[in-house]
């Protein structure tokens, strides 16, 4: 059995015998679409000099200044050496905080001219970061570690976070992030 669309258009779906309609799907990540509309970025610390290893060193702060969410999709640490990253959520002091480094987010799509409404911040050695409260925990060894996040970790308008590593010996590390401004919905284009 075979529906019409009834626009006159003779399109037409399949209907098996089990009254179940054939369908084809493409499936595409929210990061991917928004990329397409100049809405997701990337924010990277570069590689941070850490010679401090008797405590955490803030390595990057991102606050929304913006009025809509911004969606984490991707975090990605690296580091010459193991020890122990912390997500903070909501920080509020810290050297960190106070006296990083501006980083400008990266808009994944080239020909783009949008930006994002982030304080954005790059840590340095021994720089500290107070308050908020403790979220994701995790002891890396050396290299690239990534938990993918999926777009879950969301920055509401005024929210912030912030990443801390403790190395276990002197080495550099890095902290990238792939972002994008939330949307409620997400279109099929045809």
């Amino acid at each position: 059995m075979r529906i019409t669309d009834g626009t006159g258009h003779a399109h037409e779906a399949e209907v098996t015998e089990q009254n179940e309609l054939k369908v084809s799907a493409r499936t595409e990540s929210g990061l991917n679409l928004q990329s397409e509309d100049g809405d997701s970025f990337m924010i990277t610390t570069d590689f941070v000099a850490l010679t401090t290893t008797g405590s955490p060193t803030g390595m990057l702060y991102v606050k929304n200044n913006g009025e809509t969410n911004i969606k984490v999709w991707f975090v990605v640490f690296s580091a010459t050496q193991a020890g122990k990253w912390k997500l903070i959520r909501n920080p509020t002091a810290g050297t960190l905080v106070s006296a990083g480094t501006a980083i400008t987010p990266v808009n994944l799509n080239t020909g783009s001219a949008k930006t994002l409404a982030i304080t954005a911040l790059k840590g340095a050695d021994a720089q500290t970061v107070t308050n908020g409260s403790a979220g994701l925990v995790a002891y890396s060894g050396a290299g690239v570690f990534r938990p993918e996040l999926a777009g879950s970790l969301l920055l509401s308008p005024g929210g912030s976070v912030a990443w801390t590593f403790q190395p276990a010996v002197a080495g550099d590390a890095s902290v990238s992030l792939m972002v994008s401004q939330s949307i409620r919905s997400i279109h099929a284009k045809a």
